[in-house]
């Protein structure tokens, strides 16, 4: 079974430190987890983990933990001890990578350069949602996300990157391919770019420090609301008042 990383991205030079060995183009772990002779073996390549059970070093691969419905005092023990590993080998084998897109990528650098801001992570749900927010108002001025194509109108499978910003004072023309209405957002006072690389870069990082400046004005908006450890569990997308 592949491991869920979420939003996580393994690297290679921390491994060997956790007791993988290289073997050809793959890195390879084993360990014994408590449970009579069962024992993990793991397999690293291609940015993947993939997890296999057996019983004993020789013995056969055991499966029956990734049945749909299975129960069992012993079943329940092999998914803990799983979790248990996914857990510690996140936490020492691995980075938080909320954005693989170089334009995403940028625009988080750019406002943590210029502005010392850094991105929020306010739902649980979501946990690859982020926003940025001015540190004098707290109000946002971009909202990062990751959909699927169908939510801009699009053709595709997979997940697209994008980042709600706030529409400029002299307006946008949007085209419904590089700009759309603000998803999930105000419409009026939000559009969505994309973070494909369809927007050029320099022109995408320009309409970050805009939106920026947009968030600078109190009458566009009134401000979001401080996230809470209780609203940010509650809260399943941008709150109304981000919105306006």
């Amino acid at each position: 079974m592949k491991l869920n990383l979420d939003c996580y991205t393994i690297r290679e030079a921390k491994l060997k430190e956790f007791g993988f060995v290289k073997r050809g183009r793959s890195w390879w772990y084993a360990r014994t987890i408590g449970l009579g002779d069962m024992m993990f073996r793991v397999e690293v390549k291609r940015g993947a983990a993939e997890l296999r059970v057996y019983d004993g070093d020789d013995g056969d691969e055991y499966v029956l933990h990734q049945v749909a419905g299975a129960q069992g005092s012993f079943v329940g023990a092999v998914q803990a001890a799983i979790e248990d590993f996914r857990a510690e080998f996140i936490a020492r084998c691995c980075e938080r990578e909320e954005f693989h897109s170089e334009a995403g990528k940028r625009l988080l650098a750019e406002a943590a350069r210029r502005f010392g801001e850094t991105p929020e992570f306010l739902w649980k749900q979501f946990p690859r949602y982020a926003v940025l927010r001015r540190k004098d108002n707290e109000k946002w001025y971009a909202v990062f996300m990751v959909v699927p194509p169908s939510k801009l109108g699009l053709e595709g499978e997979g997940e697209i990157e994008i980042v709600d910003l706030r529409v400029p004072e002299t307006g946008l023309a949007l085209d419904n391919v590089r700009y759309f209405p603000g998803w999930h957002m105000n419409k009026k006072t939000w559009f969505t770019a994309l973070l494909s690389g369809a927007v050029n870069a320099d022109e995408l990082t320009a309409r970050l420090f805009a939106s920026r400046e947009r968030a600078a004005d109190k009458s566009n908006s009134t401000p979001a609301p401080t996230p809470t450890t209780s609203s940010a569990r509650k809260s399943r997308r941008p709150s109304a008042s981000a919105r306006n």
